[in-house]
C-alpha cells in the first residue's frame, strides 16, 4: 500500500477500525474502510480496549460522543 502512494495515517487509522484491515484489502481491493466517525460500540466490538478508546475520545472525527460521556 506504501508503495502504492498511500500515508502512514491512512493505514494506521484503517487498522484501528477493522483490525485485519490488511486481509480484506487483499481478498477485494476495492474495499474501503467505514466511514468516520464511529461509535465507541463499534471499535469494542473490533477489539479494542477501553483505554485505546478513550484516548481517541480526543479527536471527535474519529469517535462519535456517547450521550452522557464527557472526556475531560
Amino acid at each position: 500500500m506504501i508503495d502504492e502512494g498511500c500515508d502512514f495515517v491512512l493505514i494506521g487509522r484503517a487498522g484501528i477500525l477493522r483490525r485485519n484491515f490488511p486481509e480484506r484489502v487483499r481478498a477485494d481491493p476495492a474495499y474501503e474502510s467505514p466511514k468516520l466517525p464511529v461509535t465507541a460500540q463499534f471499535l469494542r466490538s473490533g477489539g479494542l480496549s477501553e483505554r485505546l478508546i478513550n484516548h481517541l475520545r480526543r479527536w471527535p472525527y474519529f469517535l462519535l460522543e456517547e450521550r452522557g460521556f464527557h472526556y475531560d
